[in-house]
């Protein structure tokens, strides 16, 4: 009986182990890309650059497109071979997206957001360990749209 209990607690120690290295090995990503129609089409080429540079940096990436909702939500290989076409109904919201990534099985460990910076949200709470770089064009106004997070600027 003895002899069960410790493979038992055995089998779950290593068990508990394998997890903790499985998930905490992968690199998970979420680029969202703005959709409200601030951002002009000639800027797809410089962000597919940008998705593409993140591909042997990451295990896993995933591609969102949003406005003021979730409007698409592919892996890298989806977004690049069968992308969803979108049609925005403007204005731009973070919540929602942020509500997305808190629902996931498997959060990421970074998120970045294509955006021009302007939202109707107000303030909000940062996602819990995800960390968020904002990143907006030196065309616009270079708004941070939130407090938290980083912020790049592609020229």
């Amino acid at each position: 009986m003895e002899q069960s209990i410790g493979i038992a607690i055995f089998v779950i120690v290593i068990t508990i182990v394998y997890i903790l290295f499985y998930y905490g090995s992968k690199r998970t990503i979420v680029i969202w890309i703005d959709e409200s129609g601030s951002i002009p089409p000639r800027f797809r080429e410089k962000i597919d650059t940008f998705i593409q540079s993140k591909r042997d940096s990451y295990d896993e990436i995933w591609i969102g497109k949003f406005d003021a909702q979730v409007i698409s939500y592919q892996t890298y290989d989806q977004y690049f071979n069968n992308p969803i076409s979108s049609y925005s109904v403007g204005g731009t919201l973070f919540k929602p997206i942020f509500d997305y990534m808190d629902r996931l099985e498997k959060k990421p460990n970074t998120c970045i957001i294509f955006t021009d910076g302007y939202n109707f949200d107000g303030m909000l709470e940062p996602p819990k360990k995800i960390d968020i770089v904002w990143v907006n064009f030196a065309e616009f106004n270079s708004v941070q749209p939130q407090s938290f997070g980083k912020q790049l600027i592609l020229e």
